[in-house]
């Protein structure tokens, strides 16, 4: 969606503004780059900006048109392109200590082994509960989380079996290990819930 747009002021206005526009695309078959060039200049009418830069972000990779070019057989009159990150091709264990807390909420969208799918969503849950002090805000991500690593069922037992109960393996991640964050849970009928502060109540 074209919902992210992040306006850079230098306070000493030795430079002028710089509007940075972000696109997030699950799936590349979905982008349109001619989507995107439209919502820029739209923009720059908007706020009369011309210091406009746009960053698509691909949860998945794949092929997509990366310049828009108009014009005749002589001459552009028109050249478009953008920035691309794609989180596919991050390796995850880079970003496990990331101050990010985007970085570390997209952990599960990065590269790793099959074998470490469960310390990479440990990670990510480590990295909400430190970076996120709102509990409400932290109950919204974690189901962002849980919805791009996919744990099944013997994986979010052995995260739970491998979370360290003692005070000394509590350094790795005290706010994963003390035991009063939100969690959620998947019953073989399918109804979902949360403990809290060793609590059951409602998924949202």
């Amino acid at each position: 969606e074209l919902d992210v747009p992040l306006l850079v002021e230098w306070p000493d206005q030795h430079r002028a503004a710089l509007l940075f526009l972000f696109e997030e695309e699950s799936r590349t078959r979905r982008f349109s780059i001619h989507r995107l060039a439209h919502y820029c200049l739209d923009i720059s009418e908007l706020l009369d900006i011309q210091r406009i830069v746009p960053v698509v972000i691909f949860l998945r990779g794949g092929e997509y048109d990366s310049h828009l070019r108009l014009g005749s057989d002589h001459t552009d009159y028109l050249h478009f392109h953008f920035l691309t990150f794609e989180l596919r091709q991050q390796q995850a264990a880079d970003y496990f200590d990331s101050p990010n807390l985007i970085a570390r909420l997209n952990l599960p969208n990065m590269r790793y082994a099959r074998r470490d799918k469960v310390r990479v969503y440990a990670q990510a849950v480590c990295g909400l509960l430190t970076l996120e002090p709102d509990p409400e805000r932290q109950i919204k991500y974690l189901d962002f989380i849980d919805i791009y690593a996919q744990l099944n069922e013997d994986e979010r037992m052995h995260y739970q079996q491998q979370r360290p109960r003692r005070s000394s393996d509590q350094r790795l991640c005290p706010a994963v290990y003390s035991g009063g964050h939100g969690e959620r849970y998947r019953t073989r009928d399918g109804e979902r819930y949360r403990t809290r502060d060793g609590k059951r109540v409602a998924a949202r």
